[in-house]
């Protein structure tokens, strides 16, 4: 009798535990995100029925970057663009009826910006910057001993051409280094 209600305990709290496993696999597979073209990402919701949504999304800080609430909805398929964002973990969060149910992305841009050092003439260089940026760009020229000779900050936020005229430094053996965020876009050294 004893092992037969041991038993039946066993049972009951297994298929229990499998019920709620089932549950909370549901509830994950209702939300989902792929990343798209660039730096596009696709969030997609699914759902019985209709309601309200909020849409919540952080950043890797618990920063909220963007929250909407959709009323009148059922499953839906949003493009969300963090072409502007930096690199870093970011977390979709959907609340519905049902609670809430997240996700997390870890979005990483390469080669956001291309840089390009050329010669045009005697003691003239060119800096040609390509694509688009939140942060400054800086341009820092260096001598032979690497010693900083010249640093120039560009807040244009897009592709630009600088050209720079050196014919009143005496420094030969120039380095420059094309850099966002501290991050190195490119070096050069003539």
């Amino acid at each position: 009798m004893a092992l037969a209600l041991l038993l039946g305990t066993f049972l009951a709290t297994t298929s229990f535990a499998g019920i709620k496993d089932t549950e909370a696999k549901k509830k994950e597979n209702r939300i989902k995100v792929e990343r798209k073209a660039g730096s596009k990402y696709e969030l997609t919701y699914l759902t019985i029925g209709e309601g309200s949504v909020r849409i919540n999304i952080y950043d890797q800080k618990g920063i909220q970057l963007h929250s909407e609430r959709i009323d009148n909805i059922s499953s839906f398929t949003k493009s969300f663009d963090f072409r502007i964002l930096p690199d870093g973990e970011y977390a979709f969060e959907i609340m519905d009826e049902t609670g809430k149910i997240s996700t997390a992305i870890h979005h990483i841009v390469k080669n956001r910006l291309k840089a390009e050092v050329t010669v045009l003439e005697a003691d003239k260089y060119r800096v040609l910057v390509r694509g688009s940026h939140m942060a400054p760009v800086m341009v820092n020229i260096y001598d032979s001993r690497y010693e900083l000779i010249y640093t120039d900050e560009v807040k244009i936020g897009k592709s630009f051409t600088k050209v720079y005229d050196l014919s009143k430094v005496r420094a030969r053996n120039l380095v420059f280094e094309v850099s966002e965020n501290g991050k190195l876009i490119s070096r050069r050294k003539f």
